[in-house]
């Protein structure tokens, strides 16, 4: 046999001849990075030490450690975005706006994950959670901040780490990225009024007629504004994948919501826990819809003969998964038309997509102060 021939033979005898390489991949790295050691992975995978017990909360820890992660790069873009708004460079923004706004649907999907650990099983981790909560995550304060959506109150919860108080007091005093977008705006040659462009940065950003009208000229003709009218785009679509994001993630109050549903099935839901725009209730419907209608088709797909040529038995699994899913979702739906009935002043919300605030006081108390302003 030639060497030549010998080269192509098999895989593991040459690999015992050649001893550092596979395949041509490189086996020995005592002398140069590998993968793990360029990831820092024997920090990160041994950086989950939980507290209780109880089996699940490995994912409750990896589920937030990862969404930490995703939130670090959201700031990375998103500090980026700020400066090329600032320089005019507005092409790498339009990337980084847009790579955002899928970190936050990955963000979403992710708590398809989460969603299958029931409420009994978060209840046997909380304890031992002690006060520790999501509304403490200084990285998601400082994407509020940037994106305008400031508070100075809540720099409180973070006094006692003073590192992470300066960073927060420094986004809450730097102007957003949708300030820096109207005085974009303004260098373009539209109007801005000239208290809008010298704001008080550390309050939230408020509605500027002198803004809507500069907004409406770059919609009315956006050829003559391409740029500004691709800007604006990319900012709706962040804002509604920041909306999708932050209404529908569960938080603590929405599980001690679901602990007390029974008190809303029996009328006296005036001492339900406070929620904001969605209750638990909701969120849950929400998610099983998700899931349901990822379900649907994904085995629609591995139904599709037409298309593919699979074992009998997965095409089976699949048609019978199918209806399974599709029994699931009428289920859902008829149980959330139920629950519209049952409760007063639903079935309007679900028409006309507006409630009295008399309505959004006792359901969604939380949502109701934010809008209003009414703590009582």
């Amino acid at each position: 046999m030639s060497k030549e021939e010998n080269s192509s033979g098999c895989p593991m005898h040459a690999g015992a001849r050649q001893g550092a390489e596979w395949h041509g991949a490189q086996m020995d790295f005592s002398e140069s990075m590998s993968y793990g050691n360029y990831l820092a992975l024997d920090r990160i995978l041994t950086a989950q030490h939980p507290l209780s017990p109880n089996h699940n909360e490995m994912l409750f820890i990896v589920q937030h450690q990862t969404s930490e992660l995703w939130m670090k790069l959201m700031l990375h873009e998103m500090h980026a975005v700020r400066a090329n708004l600032q320089s005019g460079d507005l092409a790498p923004a339009f990337k980084m706006l847009a790579r955002v706004a899928r970190i936050m649907d990955q963000l979403v999907h992710a708590w398809d994950v989460l969603a299958t650990m029931t409420p009994p099983e978060y209840t046997a981790i909380r304890p031992y959670l002690g006060a520790s909560s999501g509304f403490q995550s200084y990285q998601y304060r400082e994407i509020e901040f940037i994106l305008g959506n400031k508070n100075a109150a809540l720099l409180n919860v973070h006094t006692t780490a003073p590192a992470t108080y300066a960073v927060l007091d420094t986004a809450l005093r730097t102007p957003s990225v949708y300030d820096e977008a109207i005085k974009l705006l303004a260098r373009s040659g539209l109007h801005i009024a000239p208290e809008r462009l010298d704001a008080d940065w550390t309050l939230p950003t408020a509605a500027d007629a002198s803004v809507k009208a500069a907004w409406l000229e770059v919609y009315r003709d956006p050829s003559k504004h391409w740029a500004l009218y691709e800007l604006a785009e990319k900012l709706v679509d962040l804002e509604t994948a920041f909306r999708f994001w932050r209404l529908n993630v569960i938080e603590p109050r929405d599980i001690e919501w679901l602990k007390n549903v029974n008190k809303m099935i029996d009328g006296d839901d005036h001492d339900m826990p406070e929620q904001g725009k969605y209750n638990g209730g909701q969120k849950l419907l929400f998610w099983g819809l998700v899931i349901g209608m990822a379900l649907i088709t994904i085995t629609g797909f591995l139904m599709w003969r037409a298309w593919w040529n699979l074992p009998v038995d997965l095409v089976r699994t699949a048609s019978v998964l199918h209806a399974i899913a599709a029994v699931w979702m009428i289920g859902l739906i008829v149980m959330h038309v139920y629950a519209a009935i049952w409760t007063r002043g639903t079935i309007r919300a679900m028409l006309y997509g507006t409630v009295t605030r008399a309505w959004a006081k006792q359901h969604h108390r939380g949502w109701y102060r934010k809008m209003t302003g009414d703590n009582d």
